[in-house]
């Protein structure tokens, strides 16, 4: 005889198991896709919306990212899905406070030779508690929750809290002439913070450069200026450069780099500080015949 309370003990536990992994999925963001020939180690870093091909050993060819969305400043998961190549791909820094939620993917092709790569990057936040399935209406064993007993506290608790509230009225009128020396000292603290804010904080220096590059260039910016300075290869044909911002001056930052179009390698070979009176330096190597056209952003964070 079919006996449903058993199967019920049986099938719901299941059921859960099964369309967990399906809502874990729903909460993802994706954030980015990359398409690029590899051989060795290449990093794929992402911080908001900035990517980088920043510490690559080995990009073959023209690598692209496509940016799907930006990744949250909080906590949360990244997660990876390698949808072409035969190595390794993983994720080797998770976003978190103290590396400025930066994730970095690093992606490991140790046979002989290059292979294609195609990357997409998901992103799952942290789930807080506060939309835990536990504690909406009945649990999976048929228990009611605890919103009854909770209503019943929160009526009990009206009298406390209005007995708190006019307490609470009566200390606010005594302490109204604080609270306004308080505010003016605050509005004075508040101006003088609001302009460091503006001199360092809140509008770094960026750098737009644009140009045709066959062999190595290396971009020398340091405050308004950029210079290129030739390696080896041919002339930087076509190049075109934007500074926006407050300078670096004077500024310990740390420069980003995201390339929007480029074939080769391109990394921050030099970090400004007062060592080098503030001077950041980015390499461009087209390692394939002819010119290669590149589209690059640097920001100092």
């Amino acid at each position: 005889m079919f006996n449903f309370l058993s199967s019920r003990r049986v099938l719901v536990p299941l059921i859960v198991a099964l369309l967990a992994p399906l809502a874990a999925h729903a909460q993802e963001l994706p954030l980015f896709t990359w398409n690029g020939r590899v051989d060795r180690e290449v990093r794929l870093t992402i911080r908001g919306a900035q990517t980088s091909n920043t510490f690559e050993n080995s990009i073959q060819s023209r690598a692209r990212f496509r940016l799907d969305g930006a990744l949250p400043a909080q906590a949360g998961t990244v997660r990876v899905q390698t949808e072409n190549g035969r190595g390794r791909v993983d994720v080797v820094q998770q976003p978190d406070a103290g590396n400025g939620y930066t994730a970095i993917v690093r992606i490991q092709d140790k046979d002989g030779g290059a292979d294609n790569y195609r990357v997409s990057a998901y992103f799952t936040p942290v789930n807080d508690g506060r939309y835990s399935r536990g504690n909406r209406g009945r649990d999976m064993n048929g228990r009611n929750d605890d919103r009854g007993d909770r209503h019943r506290d929160n009526r009990d608790n009206r009298d406390n809290r209005d007995n708190r509230d006019n307490r609470d009225a009566r200390d606010g009128r005594d302490n109204r002439d604080d609270r306004d020396d308080r505010d003016d000292r605050d509005d004075r603290d508040n101006r003088d913070n609001r302009d460091d804010r503006g001199r360092y904080g809140q509008n770094l220096a960026s750098l737009h450069w644009r140009g045709d590059v066959d062999g190595e260039v290396q971009l020398v910016w340091r405050g308004s200026d950029v210079a290129q300075r030739i390696i080896s290869g041919n002339v930087v044909r076509r190049a075109s450069s934007n500074v926006s911002g407050n300078p670096m001056s004077g500024q310990v930052a740390q420069l980003v780099v995201t390339v929007r179009e480029g074939r080769g390698r391109v990394e921050v070979v030099q970090q400004p500080s007062a060592n080098n009176r503030y001077t950041g330096i980015i390499r461009i190597i087209d390692p394939e015949g002819g010119y290669g056209h590149y589209d690059i952003t640097a920001n100092a964070r």
